[in-house]
């Protein structure tokens, strides 16, 4: 049976028909994990709420057609597609991250039937011809990536089936994991050929089919590009692996050069055969030969366009090999600039980029980005003969750049546009002129590497409507190699769920759209602007009847023309604001339209509309310059008027945005201005007063445009008669910027300062630890650490010795009767000093003369011989201190309990992460995993062990009956213990309940601050690994991981939701399991898959309950769609009841277990 992939039947009666008409014999599905007969068991569902920000490549590609410019941006699991659009700015466009596997590498691979001017070059003007049309309409280009499980994937888009089309090749499996086939592709420069190795002994080539036959594929959502496929064995490391440029003379031939070290020596190996011979059958001319000693470890390998040549850029020199290896000429060699004379660092030269040029340019020329690690850049000109004719210093990008840096390839008249990131800090898109330095003009935020986070209990208590939203908030900790470590607040805020969709050609164009209540029936008024129309729309409440377009007669707006704003008073009337009249619409008959015109020699530039108070704000040009209106709408016997407010105000700068809000003192207007500025008037009455100008302060700030394109208030609180709230400036380079306001007698505006300290070399200084106190509301440092030392205005700040780090920090409030002390915390290691490791704690009270102030002393230090690794609270006096390889016992002087001088625990391993569960203590090891002591009768015994020896980072306990504990390790590993079965005679614990291989190592598990009801009352668990992902974790049930699993199952073997499934895996019965023994891995849940069939909907789930696709009479293992579907049922009514419908209440239940919010 065949049924359409959006297939939507999901009522059980025709389900019900479906099976009796195809029923079969049901499978046996009595296996040990499926059977009810079987042992209840617990599992563990991760989810990824935040994926790493790590961009790995980004690379211009035009994966949709040839006329949109865009960019891919290539993750470590994922990859989205940007389009650059007017004003110079990345949009996302859309995203791919069911690869459910590391990418290795990428590459763009030219499919279009017009050569792209490299080819055009070698081949001459004569050339450019092609064997048929080109296709308009589908992508020139296709990606090409490698993933850790040794397939090549090539993809485009399809924007007629709105979805990726890809074909994925298996690599060789006989060669070791660890060899990383993949690891290096090259991609010849017409795109003949591409080039895949594993990082020694390897490497594959395949030809690619024409480029016609690939578009003719296209044409039909099909790819299969590969033609011929032959794989080669080198002795040695694969270091680089590039195609070269044949000369015009050798247009034929294809010249693949790798460099393979091996012993301490380095040699180029250039492979030759001739492109229209069967690759099978060639015999490739092989030139091998010897780098000099300085060349044999090179940065980069950059393949040149001019006579078949190639540079070697180290340390320090760039060698230029030209006519591919030819014994007979020596490298030319061009010195590198030399490090800063202030850095100590040396920073290496590790990517490169070719910008576009124009094609009789590109006859004699060979230009050449080359970046460092720092974000310097440099601009080589390369002659007709492969010398470098000129090296000119650009500046330094404001970021790290150790990952993805490239050019945009279409031509702006601004400069060239560079795109660059790293793997620490943010990125960003640069335009660079000539003999100018480069000016950001779009950040990419990143928040990696993680080095440590918490959770915190949020103040707000949530809404009736946001029952389901965890109180949580999450900050981690993060550090940059070139600008200073930051606190992140990381949100996964409240999922908005789509209601309706209409599709509406007209609304392509649309760029701005105002949704409004009528607030008689309950139905929603839209009115959506492009920049010469306007359209209005009526939704009715339920959604049932159809969406209309109110006409412009009744509605009394215009619609031939752009809207600047619009809303809908409280009385029922629509204001819209157009660049020459303000209208008047109503909602009911009892009021009459009209409409205030301006002019006609005035503009309206911007405006604003605060409903509930009826004001109308808009800036207006005219002859003598720019004004600020402010009107009042004031409904009166039927009819509608407009009024000023008071006289036009005049303005001397240029307005971009306004926005407009009443406080209890009055209305406050917000305009934001194209040079990075904030002017706030306020409306008191009949009057209109200028409050205040305020810049924008920001890092590097020429660098990056400062015109605020929006300003919106999103958080008020009261404090007492302070009133505070959040104004954020969206700015035009992608930037949000918050202001902190307090409102009293006075406006007074704080805001948040973001600053680099370009000077600063961790090596060529010693480190010290500071201590900040920072206000996770305010966004801003109570006292800078920036600030000038010794300034007597900021309050004393501890810090620690030169090269003494700070290993945790925490607080802890020891009681003694009615008395409770509060202390911070903080454990040290130092390397050159006699005691290796401190304790020390320190007191906190607000400032009596500013109570904005946190003052602090040092109350205790307590030296160790070893390095405080960790620290946890034991009962009401006692802190476990981790120092070496030993746990102590540590109370203070008023404390009441006295630890045995024996108490000390010696572990093999430093305990990296401890917490205490009286009377436990567990601990997560260096390098056994999971231990729990027994610390009763004054003493430290051991309780109970992990039987596997892994790398232990952090844990939770979670208790309950089977006392249970969720343990990470590296590797990816995280495991759920139970202390069931442990004895005196016996004190290893039982085999991991539960085993989950995540692709990231979490580094920290955090409890939430609330269980999760669905599943039944489970506990929440956070994980944040360095890489910036951020998951959680649930503890499943037996029903509930049995229904999940089913779900999972169903979702591999489909080739939508889980698309690079093996085949062989795709053929196995979702409703049984291969094997009977137990493994823990089973009993992992993967919310990530179970995510992409949420977005599909009921309806797809039904269709994979009853497709046929998989099954076969005569290999009846498959499962019948009978059988799955009865199973299903079963598995519905364990869980849920008897329901109506059992997709539907399925699918529900799951969307409540997978969304969260913090």
């Amino acid at each position: 049976m065949d049924l359409p992939r959006n297939y939507q039947a999901t009522d059980p009666s025709l389900m019900n028909a479906f099976v009796k008409r195809h029923g079969v014999d049901q499978m046996d599905t009595d296996d040990y994990l499926f059977s009810s007969e079987s042992q209840p068991k617990k599992g563990i569902l991760s989810h990824t709420l935040m994926p790493s920000p790590i961009i790995q490549w980004i690379l211009p590609a035009r994966l949709r057609s040839g006329h949109q410019n865009d960019v891919v941006f290539v993750g470590e699991r994922s990859l989205q597609i940007k389009e650059a659009v007017s004003g110079i700015h990345l949009e996302d466009v859309t995203s791919k991250s069911d690869f459910d596997s590391n990418i290795m590498a990428a590459k763009v691979i030219n499919v279009g039937t017009e050569l792209p001017w490299e080819a055009q070059m070698k081949m001459g003007t004569t050339s450019t011809a092609v064997d048929s049309e080109p296709q308009i309409d589908l992508p020139p280009q296709i990606l090409l990536l490698s993933l850790a499980s040794r397939e090549l994937v090539f993809l485009y888009y399809s924007t007629s089936n709105d979805r990726f089309i890809h074909h994925h090749r298996p690599l060789p499996n006989d060669v070791s994991t660890f060899e990383r086939f993949g690891r290096n592709i090259a991609v010849e420069p017409r795109s003949r050929a591409v080039a895949v190795s594993a990082a020694s002994d390897f490497f594959g080539v395949f030809t690619l089919k024409q480029p016609s036959i690939l578009q003719s594929q296209m044409a039909y959502n099909q790819l299969d590009p590969i033609a011929e496929e032959r794989f080669f064995r080198v002795d040695g490391d694969i270091i680089f692996m590039e195609f070269l440029y044949p000369r015009p003379e050798d247009n034929g031939k294809i010249l693949l050069l790798l460099l393979v070290a091996q012993d301490q020596i380095t040699h180029a190996i250039c492979y030759e055969w001739e492109a229209n011979e069967y690759l099978r059958q060639a015999s490739p001319i092989v030139t091998k030969r010897l780098l000099p000693f300085e060349d044999r470890l090179p940065t980069m390998l950059i393949p040149l366009t001019k006579t078949s040549s190639f540079m070697l850029v180290t340390t320090t020199t760039m060698a230029v090999y030209k006519n591919r290896l030819d014994p007979r000429r020596q490298p030319s060699r061009y010195p590198l600039c030399v490090p800063d004379q202030e850095s100590r660092r040396s920073p290496l030269w590790t990517r490169w980029a070719r910008p576009l040029r124009n094609w009789l340019y590109n006859q004699k020329h060979d230009d050449i980005y080359l970046c460092r690690e720092d974000g310097r850049i440099s601009y080589l000109g390369i002659g007709h003969e492969g010398e470098v004719e000129n090296q000119a210093h650009l500046g330094r990008l404001c970021c790290d750049v150790d990952a993805a840096f490239d050019i945009l390839d279409f031509d702006h008249e601004g400069g060239d546009l560079i795109l660059a990131a790293g793997n620490t800090g943010d990125g960003g898109l640069f335009i660079q002129k000539a003999r100018d330095h480069p000016r950001c003009v779009q950040k990419f935020m990143s928040w990696t590497p993680v080095t440590d986070s918490v959770i915190v209990k949020s103040l707000n208590q949530p809404s009736p409507l946001s029952e389901d939203v965890a109180s949580d908030r999450l900050f981690v900790c993060t550090a940059s190699s070139f600008a200073q470590g930051a606190i992140v607040e990381l949100r996964h805020g409240i999922e908005a769920q789509i209601g309706l969709v209409v599709s509406l050609e007209e609304l392509s164009s649309t760029r701005d759209i105002w949704t409004m209540s009528t607030g008689t029936n309950g139905g929603v008024i839209v009115l959506t602007s492009d920049p010469v129309s306007s359209l209005l729309l009526d939704l009715p409440a339920d959604f049932d009847d159809e969406i209309c377009a109110i006409d412009e007669a009744d509605s009394g707006l215009d619609c031939g023309s752009q809207t600047l704003a619009a809303g809908c008073t409280d009385s029922g009337v629509i204001v819209q604001v157009t660049d020459k009249a303000i209208h008047l619409g109503a909602t009911t008959e009892s009021i009459l339209s009209s409409r205030f015109e301006y002019g006609h020699d005035q503009n309206i530039i911007v405006a604003a509309i605060d409903s509930p108070a009826s004001l109308i704000v808009a800036a207006v040009r005219d002859q003598y310059g720019l004004r600020l209106h402010v009107k009042r709408l004031t409904p009166s016997g039927g009819q509608l008027n407009l009024s000023d407010v008071s006289d036009p105000l005049s303005i001397n700068f240029e307005p971009v945005c306004i926005s407009v809000e009443t406080f209890d003192l009055g209305s406050l207007i917000f305009v934001g201005s194209d040079n990075g500025k904030i002017f706030l008037y306020n409306i008191d009455g009949e009057s209109i007063t200028f409050v205040s100008e305020r810049p924008l302060d920001i890092a590097y700030s020429e660098d990056i445009s400062k015109a605020i394109d929006s300003v919106a208030i999103v958080h008020k609180a009261e404090e007492g008669s302070l009133k505070r709230f959040v104004l954020l400036c969206g700015l035009r380079s992608g930037i949000l910027v918050p202001f902190g306001v307090t409102l009293n007698t006075s406006l007074v505006v704080a805001y948040s300062r973001t600053g680099f300290d370009t000077e600063a070399d961790p090596i060529k200084r010693f480190t010290r630890s500071y201590i900040e106190f920072v206000d996770p509301d305010s966004q801003q440092a109570i006292c800078s650490p920036l600030d000038t030392p010794g300034d007597e205005s900021n309050p004393w700040r501890p810090h620690g010795a030169a090269g003494e780090k700070i290993s945790c920090i925490l607080e802890w409030t020891p009681k003694k009767g009615d008395e409770e002390y509060h202390f911070i915390v903080i454990g040290t290691a130092r390397r050159n000093q006699q005691e290796r490791g401190r304790v020390i704690f320190l007191q906190t009270s607000r400032s009596s003369s500013d109570p904005s102030q946190i003052e602090c002393s040092v109350k205790y230090v307590h030296k160790f011989e070893g390095p405080v690794y960790s620290i946890a609270p034991y009962g009401n006096f006692t802190l476990m201190v981790s120092t070496g390889h030993e746990i102590v016992p540590l109370e203070p002087k008023f404390s009441q309990t006295r630890w045995l001088r024996a108490a000390r625990y010696p572990v093999l391993s430093p305990a990296v992460s401890m917490s205490s569960h009286e009377p436990y203590l567990y601990i997560s090891t260096s390098r056994e995993s999971l231990m729990i002591l027994n610390a009763s009768d004054e003493n430290l015994v051991l309780h109970a062990y992990d039987r596997q020896k892994h790398d232990g980072l952090s844990h939770v306990h979670i208790g309950g009956e089977m006392q249970l504990t969720l343990a990470s390790s590296r590797g990816g590993r995280v495991s759920l213990l139970t202390e069931r079965g442990v004895t005196e005679n016996d004190k290893m614990m039982p085999v991991a309940l539960c085993e989950a291989h995540l692709s990231s190592s979490v580094t920290k598990l955090s409890p939430g601050t609330r269980h999760s009801s669905v599943p039944t009352d489970s506990q929440v668990i956070y994980g944040t690994a360095m890489n910036g992902t951020v998951y959680r974790f649930l503890t499943v049930e037996d029903k509930e991981w049995r229904l999940l699993r089913f779900l999972q199952n169903l979702c591999i073997r489909d080739a939508i939701i889980c698309p690079f499934t093996p085949k062989r895996k795709r053929q196995r019965n979702p409703s049984g399991n291969e094997s009977r023994e137990f493994q823990p891995s089973q009993m992992h849940i993967d919310g990530d898959i179970l995510s992409r069939l949420l977005i599909r909907g009921s309806g797809y789930l039904m269709y994979m309950l009853v497709t046929e696709e998989f099954y076969n009479p005569s290999t009846p293992e498959s499962g019948s769609p009978q059988a799955i579907y009865e199973r299903f049922l079963e598995l519905s009514k364990d869980l849920l009841g008897e329901t109506e419908n059992p997709v539907e209440g399925v699918m529900k239940w799951l969307k409540r277990t997978l969304h969260v919010g913090f």
